[in-house]
Protein backbone atom coordinates (compact mmCIF):
# COMPACT_ATOMS: atom_id res chain seq x y z
CA UNK A 1 0.00 0.00 0.00
CA UNK A 2 2.86 2.29 0.86
CA UNK A 3 4.45 1.70 -2.56
CA UNK A 4 1.26 2.64 -4.40
CA UNK A 5 0.95 5.87 -2.42
CA UNK A 6 4.57 6.78 -3.19
CA UNK A 7 4.10 5.86 -6.85
CA UNK A 8 0.94 7.97 -7.10
CA UNK A 9 2.77 10.83 -5.41
CA UNK A 10 5.54 10.64 -8.01
CA UNK A 11 2.98 10.50 -10.82
CA UNK A 12 1.14 13.53 -9.45
CA UNK A 13 4.40 15.47 -9.04
CA UNK A 14 5.44 14.56 -12.58
CA UNK A 15 2.13 15.71 -14.00
CA UNK A 16 2.31 19.01 -12.11
CA UNK A 17 5.85 19.54 -13.38
CA UNK A 18 4.78 18.68 -16.94
CA UNK A 19 1.93 21.20 -16.78
CA UNK A 20 4.26 24.00 -15.66
CA UNK A 21 6.87 23.05 -18.26
CA UNK A 22 4.20 23.28 -20.94
CA UNK A 23 3.64 26.96 -20.13
CA UNK A 24 7.30 27.89 -20.56
CA UNK A 25 6.59 30.42 -23.32
CA UNK A 26 3.82 32.91 -22.75
CA UNK A 27 3.70 34.33 -26.29
CA UNK A 28 3.34 32.32 -29.46
CA UNK A 29 5.31 33.66 -32.40
CA UNK A 30 5.16 33.09 -36.14
CA UNK A 31 7.86 33.32 -38.77
CA UNK A 32 7.68 35.77 -41.66
CA UNK A 33 10.79 35.38 -43.80
CA UNK A 34 13.76 35.77 -41.47
CA UNK A 35 11.74 37.78 -38.94
CA UNK A 36 9.20 36.85 -36.31
CA UNK A 37 5.74 38.33 -35.73
CA UNK A 38 3.19 38.00 -32.93
CA UNK A 39 -0.43 36.86 -33.21
CA UNK A 40 -1.47 40.28 -34.57
CA UNK A 41 1.18 40.26 -37.31
CA UNK A 42 3.34 42.91 -35.63
CA UNK A 43 7.04 42.37 -36.18
CA UNK A 44 8.88 41.60 -32.96
CA UNK A 45 12.01 43.51 -32.02
CA UNK A 46 15.15 41.63 -31.06
CA UNK A 47 14.64 42.52 -27.38
CA UNK A 48 11.08 41.14 -27.45
CA UNK A 49 12.30 37.98 -29.15
CA UNK A 50 14.98 37.53 -26.48
CA UNK A 51 12.30 37.91 -23.78
CA UNK A 52 10.11 35.28 -25.45
CA UNK A 53 12.62 32.55 -26.40
CA UNK A 54 15.48 33.40 -24.06
CA UNK A 55 18.95 34.75 -24.67
CA UNK A 56 20.48 31.31 -25.14
CA UNK A 57 18.22 30.25 -28.02
CA UNK A 58 18.35 33.72 -29.53
CA UNK A 59 22.16 33.91 -29.53
CA UNK A 60 22.82 30.31 -30.52
CA UNK A 61 20.06 29.79 -33.07
CA UNK A 62 18.17 32.87 -34.22
CA UNK A 63 21.18 35.07 -35.07
CA UNK A 64 22.95 32.41 -37.12
CA UNK A 65 19.78 31.11 -38.76
CA UNK A 66 18.82 34.61 -39.90
CA UNK A 67 22.25 35.08 -41.47
CA UNK A 68 22.05 31.71 -43.22
CA UNK A 69 18.58 32.44 -44.54
CA UNK A 70 19.42 35.94 -45.79
CA UNK A 71 22.75 34.93 -47.37
CA UNK A 72 21.10 31.95 -49.06
CA UNK A 73 18.30 34.10 -50.40
CA UNK A 74 20.82 36.61 -51.74
CA UNK A 75 22.82 33.84 -53.41
CA UNK A 76 19.69 32.43 -55.02
CA UNK A 77 18.59 35.81 -56.41
CA UNK A 78 22.13 36.66 -57.50
CA UNK A 79 22.53 33.24 -59.11
CA UNK A 80 19.27 33.63 -61.02
CA UNK A 81 20.31 37.09 -62.18
CA UNK A 82 23.71 35.75 -63.26
CA UNK A 83 22.13 32.92 -65.23
CA UNK A 84 19.61 35.20 -66.96
CA UNK A 85 22.27 37.83 -67.67
CA UNK A 86 24.74 35.23 -68.93
CA UNK A 87 22.23 33.60 -71.26
CA UNK A 88 21.25 37.04 -72.58
CA UNK A 89 24.92 37.90 -73.15
CA UNK A 90 25.52 34.59 -74.94
CA UNK A 91 22.48 35.08 -77.22
CA UNK A 92 23.53 38.65 -78.03
CA UNK A 93 27.09 37.51 -78.76
CA UNK A 94 25.86 34.69 -80.99
CA UNK A 95 23.62 37.09 -82.93
CA UNK A 96 26.53 39.51 -83.30
CA UNK A 97 28.83 36.77 -84.65
CA UNK A 98 26.21 35.45 -87.09
CA UNK A 99 25.39 38.90 -88.45
CA UNK A 100 28.97 40.06 -88.77
CA UNK A 101 30.43 40.45 -92.22
CA UNK A 102 33.96 39.60 -93.16
CA UNK A 103 35.94 42.79 -93.04
CA UNK A 104 39.19 44.02 -94.31
CA UNK A 105 41.91 43.49 -91.67
CA UNK A 106 43.26 46.96 -92.52
CA UNK A 107 39.95 48.67 -91.78
CA UNK A 108 39.51 50.60 -88.57
CA UNK A 109 36.70 50.01 -86.11
CA UNK A 110 35.33 47.23 -83.96
CA UNK A 111 35.78 43.64 -85.05
CA UNK A 112 32.25 42.36 -84.40
CA UNK A 113 33.28 38.69 -84.69
CA UNK A 114 35.79 39.01 -81.87
CA UNK A 115 33.39 41.07 -79.81
CA UNK A 116 30.63 38.47 -80.30
CA UNK A 117 32.96 35.62 -79.33
CA UNK A 118 34.04 37.55 -76.22
CA UNK A 119 30.40 38.14 -75.31
CA UNK A 120 29.61 34.42 -75.67
CA UNK A 121 32.60 33.50 -73.47
CA UNK A 122 31.75 36.11 -70.82
CA UNK A 123 28.10 35.00 -70.84
CA UNK A 124 29.22 31.41 -70.28
CA UNK A 125 31.27 32.47 -67.28
CA UNK A 126 28.29 34.41 -65.91
CA UNK A 127 26.02 31.36 -66.30
CA UNK A 128 28.58 29.17 -64.50
CA UNK A 129 29.01 31.58 -61.60
CA UNK A 130 25.23 32.02 -61.36
CA UNK A 131 24.70 28.26 -61.28
CA UNK A 132 27.25 27.85 -58.49
CA UNK A 133 25.65 30.68 -56.47
CA UNK A 134 22.21 29.11 -56.94
CA UNK A 135 23.49 25.68 -55.95
CA UNK A 136 25.13 27.02 -52.78
CA UNK A 137 22.21 29.30 -51.88
CA UNK A 138 19.51 26.61 -51.83
CA UNK A 139 21.01 24.61 -48.90
CA UNK A 140 21.70 27.84 -47.00
CA UNK A 141 18.03 28.83 -47.24
CA UNK A 142 16.83 25.33 -46.36
CA UNK A 143 19.03 25.04 -43.26
CA UNK A 144 18.31 28.59 -42.07
CA UNK A 145 14.58 28.13 -42.64
CA UNK A 146 14.59 24.86 -40.70
CA UNK A 147 16.36 26.45 -37.74
CA UNK A 148 13.97 29.43 -37.74
CA UNK A 149 10.99 27.05 -37.91
CA UNK A 150 12.42 25.18 -34.91
CA UNK A 151 12.49 28.44 -32.90
CA UNK A 152 8.89 29.11 -33.92
CA UNK A 153 7.86 25.58 -32.90
CA UNK A 154 9.40 26.05 -29.45
CA UNK A 155 6.75 28.65 -28.60
CA UNK A 156 3.74 26.67 -29.77
CA UNK A 157 1.61 25.13 -27.04
CA UNK A 158 2.14 21.41 -26.72
CA UNK A 159 -0.87 19.17 -26.97
CA UNK A 160 -0.48 16.15 -24.75
CA UNK A 161 -2.66 13.74 -22.87
CA UNK A 162 -2.05 11.26 -20.15
CA UNK A 163 -3.83 8.16 -19.04
CA UNK A 164 -3.39 6.28 -15.82
CA UNK A 165 -4.89 2.85 -16.02
CA UNK A 166 -4.56 -0.80 -16.84
CA UNK A 167 -1.89 -1.68 -19.39
CA UNK A 168 -0.49 -4.96 -20.66
CA UNK A 169 1.61 -5.76 -17.56
CA UNK A 170 -0.47 -4.12 -14.83
CA UNK A 171 -1.16 -0.50 -13.95
CA UNK A 172 0.71 2.21 -15.83
CA UNK A 173 0.91 5.77 -17.00
CA UNK A 174 0.71 6.56 -20.72
CA UNK A 175 1.83 10.00 -21.88
CA UNK A 176 1.15 11.13 -25.44
CA UNK A 177 3.02 14.19 -26.72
Amino acid sequence: MKRIAILLGFVAAFLCFAQSANAQYSTQIFRKGADFVDLNGRELSNAELVDIVGADIYNKTVVGARKQFKVGRGLIWGGCAGIVGGVTEMVAGTILVRNSTPRDPQARGINTTRLGNAMVAFGGVMVGVGAVALTVGIPFVAIGKGRLNWVEDQTKPREWTYKLGVVENGVGLALNF
